[in-house]
């Protein structure tokens, strides 16, 4: 999270990933937490955080991971993963726009 120092104003961009910081903690992933914000013109069009589609079971609300459970690492059992990428997320939230001229800021741990 940047914080402003000195009275001074942070950038827009250090605003925009502080704002996906804050989603990623939305996340319904045990495993990763990410958070992703499009931007247009400067204006925030949309948001998302990496989990479960809607309408799914979330892994946090189950209290397992399968990929936890059979000890997989980074880039090992996507497909067994009930998570989507954080900005897969954003595009089911109505904007179902074309995304060619829009900024997409991600931020995760």
């Amino acid at each position: 999270m940047v914080i402003p120092k000195n009275g001074e104003r942070i950038s827009k961009i250090d605003a925009y990933l502080n704002c996906a910081e804050n989603f990623a903690y939305r996340s319904t992933c045990i495993k990763r937490k990410y958070g992703a914000v499009i931007v247009k013109d400067d204006a925030v069009i949309s948001t998302g955080y990496n989990g479960s589609p809607r309408g799914f079971e979330n892994c946090c609300d189950l209290g397992t991971c399968p990929r936890i459970q059979k000890n997989m690492h980074q880039g090992e059992g996507y497909g067994i993963c009930r998570a989507i990428h954080a900005f897969e997320n954003k595009s089911q939230g109505g904007y179902d726009m074309a995304l060619k001229y829009e900024d997409v800021f991600r931020l995760g741990s």
